[in-house]
């Protein structure tokens, strides 16, 4: 299913709680966001073998992966 992190983390969100979190994106000019369960975990949708991308570039629909960040931090109630 084709999505991006906003999209997906919105999903998340709205269908099994938890919180979002908004970063500064390393490979483009935009935001990143992630998505924390109700245990604390953090888990993102991305898109594998993503480049640094010029400024123009906006990633909308891709086919991304997700996974646990790995350096998590405890998120509290």
């Amino acid at each position: 299913m084709k999505s991006n992190c906003y999209f997906w983390c919105a999903w998340k969100y709205i269908t099994e709680g938890g919180k979002i979190k908004i970063y500064k994106s390393k490979t483009w000019s935009g935001w990143h966001t992630t998505w924390v369960d109700k245990y604390g975990q953090e888990w993102e949708y991305y898109m594998p073998r993503m480049r640094k991308q010029p400024w123009w570039y906006i990633p909308i629909l891709y086919n991304g992966k997700v996974r646990k960040m790995k350096n998590d931090k405890k998120v509290l109630g």
